[in-house]
């Protein structure tokens, strides 16, 4: 039915949340399905990280291109467990104004990168934002989005590059 994408605030308990999150979300039509909302599909882009890494190496890989990053397919349910609940951080939604056909295309693109997107994660430019723009440009073709690029790629920053794109007599995006 739709696609939104999902902010989810920084925080100051975890220094690489400073800038906050931004997650893909999936919403299906009513009665098209046999599960609640809270099993919807939400797509989040990520550094693969252990757990127990030390926070200097953390830092450092992050910065430098030294994890591997992934499109880590979830539920709604499960991403405001993690973010909301155990992290204590809100999510807000922006719903894309998006057709029918344009909804079609970023699933396509979304399909394909889950199976096949692996890249070097870094903090600040190859990120969780800039990911995004990545992957719903190509599939967004007929309209003009802006390629940004930039040291440091904030969430909020790609919220406002997709709010300021016109989708034709639909409006702003």
């Amino acid at each position: 039915e739709s696609i939104d994408l999902l902010l989810a605030a920084a925080t100051a308990d975890r220094p690489e949340s400073l800038y906050g999150h931004l997650l893909l979300s999936v919403r299906y039509r009513e009665g098209q399905t046999v599960r609640s909302r809270g099993f919807d599909p939400v797509y989040q882009y990520g550094a693969i990280t252990d757990t127990n890494v030390n926070k200097v190496e953390y830092f450092s890989k992050g910065l430098f291109g030294g994890f591997l990053s992934l499109i880590q397919p979830n539920t709604f349910r499960g991403t405001d467990r993690l973010f909301m609940q155990y992290e204590q951080r809100t999510l807000r939604r922006y719903a894309l104004n998006l057709s029918p056909e344009q909804v079609r295309h970023v699933m396509e693109r979304l399909w394909e990168a889950e199976r096949r997107v692996i890249f070097p994660y870094y903090f600040l430019s190859d990120n969780c934002a800039s990911m995004l723009i990545d992957l719903l440009a190509p599939a967004l073709d007929d309209l003009s989005m802006p390629r940004i690029w930039r040291f440091g790629l904030m969430p909020t920053e790609v919220l406002d590059v997709f709010a300021s794109v016109q989708n034709g007599d639909r409006g702003p995006l």
